[in-house]
């Protein structure tokens, strides 16, 4: 007896199939989510900027990004760059759109805070990659910016770019402590209002 069998050969994908496409959508109250589709681009780094908040992430296995970001006051546009294409999308106008405070940086840092009181900064982009940023939501109060000093980062200096809700982006340059004080923490406050 003999058995004929099908050998299946690699799918085919239309190119208009890997065009992609970026919704956002509001969630909860106060924040948004991000769904990216890139069908094929598997793991793909993905350059965000959320308004001018700027940091990157990765698609997973299936091309897929979703993500849930606070709902920033002021911002109206979130963009996507990944696999040689560009997409934007308008972030939908809220009453719960929150105030805010945000660092983003383009230089390994390690373990940068950012802070108000008990609540703590989202961190935002993917592990490792750069840029990085921090997203605070902010009511009143002081809020912190706490940098470790460690052999890595003593006697450095840092670039950040400081984002209050409304206003334009402001460089930030810190020098860290020399090395003879790793182990403390350089700690700056920031008034929300600017």
């Amino acid at each position: 007896m003999l058995f004929l069998g099908l050998v299946a050969g690699p799918a085919m994908v239309r190119a208009d199939d890997c065009a992609g496409t970026l919704a956002v959508s509001e969630a909860a109250p106060g924040q948004i989510t991000l769904a990216l589709q890139l069908p094929c681009d598997p793991y793909a780094a993905v350059a965000l900027s959320y308004g001018p908040i700027r940091f990157v992430e990765e698609t997973g296995i299936d091309g897929q990004l979703a993500l849930t970001l606070p709902h920033l006051a002021g911002i109206t546009r979130l963009s996507v760059t990944a696999a040689d294409r560009a997409l934007a999308a308008e972030v939908p106008e809220s009453a719960a759109a929150v105030a805010f405070i945000a660092l983003d940086w383009a230089q390994p840092v390690e373990a940068l805070g950012l802070s108000s009181g008990v609540v703590t900064a989202q961190p935002l982009g993917f592990p490792g990659g750069l840029p990085q940023a921090r997203v605070l939501p902010v009511t009143s109060g002081p809020v912190h910016v706490d940098l470790p000093v460690t052999e890595a980062t003593c006697g450095t200096e840092l670039s950040l770019r400081l984002h209050r809700t409304n206003s334009p982006a402001a460089p930030l340059s810190l020098s860290l402590p020399p090395c003879d004080r790793s182990g403390e923490t350089l700690r700056l406050t920031l008034d929300p209002a600017g």
